[in-house]
């Protein structure tokens, strides 16, 4: 098989650190397109815009990725037009299985005109920022795997849950919560 390059797109938020350690090594051809965002659909698309390569890798500045990523992206999608990559974080499993969140953006590789065709149309607009449920149809592969650790909506329901189970055993074992 011939290689053929894939752009990465990293969308980066003000205070998004990227520590070059965690991105996929670049090989000849590849490009990394760094966007500053204020909404992260319209820098994913704006990176796609301005990406040169028909493989687009979406990434995250809080994931880390092996150094060969592109590598095994190239492969995936010279058999399919998209996928998501694995998210390796204890909960994914559990969203996976419940199917009640979108699928993860950072880990989308997709081929630039499939993206393109699917986002046409697309603006930002209150609780719907970002691309991603326009792609949920796509597999997610196991064997092509990043590191993310948890986002924030997943923060935000773990600590919904333990403080329902706090107030929970509080009342079971007799003691008044107070808010």
């Amino acid at each position: 098989m011939s290689e053929v390059p894939v752009s990465f797109i990293l969308p980066v938020g003000p205070k998004d650190r990227i520590v070059d350690e965690w991105l996929p090594a670049l090989r000849p051809g590849d490009e990394l397109i760094i966007i500053p965002f204020g909404r992260m659909g319209d820098a994913r698309i704006l990176g796609a815009r301005l990406a040169r390569n028909e493989y687009l890798a979406f990434l995250d500045a809080d994931a880390s990725y092996p150094p060969d990523y592109g590598e095994r992206v190239e492969r995936a999608l010279s058999e399919r037009p998209g996928f998501f990559a694995r998210r390796e974080h204890p909960l994914q499993a559990v969203r996976e299985a419940l199917d009640i969140m979108p699928r993860l953006e950072g880990g989308l590789c997709v081929r630039r005109g499939v993206f393109l065709r699917r986002v046409r149309g697309f603006r930002s607009a209150h609780g719907r920022h970002d691309v991603g449920e326009r792609f949920n149809d796509l597999p997610i592969l196991g064997e092509i795997t990043f590191r993310h650790g948890m986002t924030r909506s997943e923060r935000v329901v773990l600590s919904s849950l333990l403080a329902v189970a706090v107030g929970l055993l509080a009342y079971a074992v007799g003691v008044r919560a107070t808010p």
